[in-house]
């Protein structure tokens, strides 16, 4: 499809900040893990690969369909975003309007904050961009975890990685196929598994979890808990095994 590029010039959005420093966002990548509209009103959006990123006084990042890209400058606990740059692809309906509410909200943020790990920019109608680690291939590399949802507490579940390969135990069998990771986004190949039979209750349990993983798209690793978000906005819930 061909790109046109569009680029809107002077466009500065001031960003209140408490305690964020240049040194705090320079060289660092993050990944969008959630819109918040209110309190009570949040949507995951892990698994979309949308991102920010801060590089050589540049921030640029994917807004769902399209790539943007800006100055920034961090000033008096302010960043300012200077002559917003994006691409101008189509797609679909559901993710355009996503990506207009997105690039809106960067161009009208009133804060910036971190909060542990993670980055939160509030836009001036209140909706906040929450961000966590950009998470590469190797920081999961010969690491093992449990799975801890306590609907499939009748059941061992695990899963590992090592050299490209996903591995475990799904309850009853074990399991295996290979991965890639992309801005949080988790790519899984078919999934193989062994075939042994065991009880009713947790072959439906290993049924139930490997539905679940053959949906997942998003990825977050923080404090030694791994969250595996499906398409359907539900969760896999592992700890780290030492």
């Amino acid at each position: 499809m061909k790109k046109i590029m569009l680029t809107v010039l002077s466009i500065t959005t001031l960003f209140a900040c408490s305690s964020i420093k240049t040194l705090e966002v320079e060289d660092k990548d993050f990944v969008l893990e959630s819109i918040q509209y209110t309190e009570n009103d949040k949507i995951n959006a892990l698994g979309k690969g949308m991102t920010l990123e801060f590089e050589n006084k540049k921030l640029s990042g994917k807004s769902s369909v399209n790539n943007f890209f800006a100055g920034y400058k961090v000033e008096n606990n302010k960043l300012i975003v200077d002559g917003l740059g994006i691409t101008r692809m189509a797609g679909d309906p559901k993710d355009m309007e996503l990506e207009t509410e997105y690039l809106n909200a960067l161009q009208t943020n009133k804060h910036i904050s971190k909060e542990g790990e993670k980055l939160v920019l509030e836009s001036q109608n209140g909706m906040k961009l929450i961000y966590t680690k950009e998470i590469d291939d190797d920081v999961l590399e010969n690491k093992s975890f449990k799975l801890i949802n306590p609907e499939f507490s009748g059941a061992e579940i695990t899963i590992g990685f090592k050299d490209d390969n996903v591995f475990g135990k799904s309850g009853v069998n074990n399991y295996f196929t290979t991965y890639e990771i992309e801005d949080n986004v988790l790519i899984l190949q078919t999934i193989g598994s062994t075939l042994m039979a065991g009880d009713q209750k947790t072959m439906d349990l290993e049924f139930k979890y490997l539905a679940m993983l053959n949906n997942v798209i998003g990825i977050e690793y923080e404090n030694n808990i791994l969250t595996l978000y499906t398409k359907d906005n539900q969760k896999l819930i592992f700890n780290e095994v030492k």
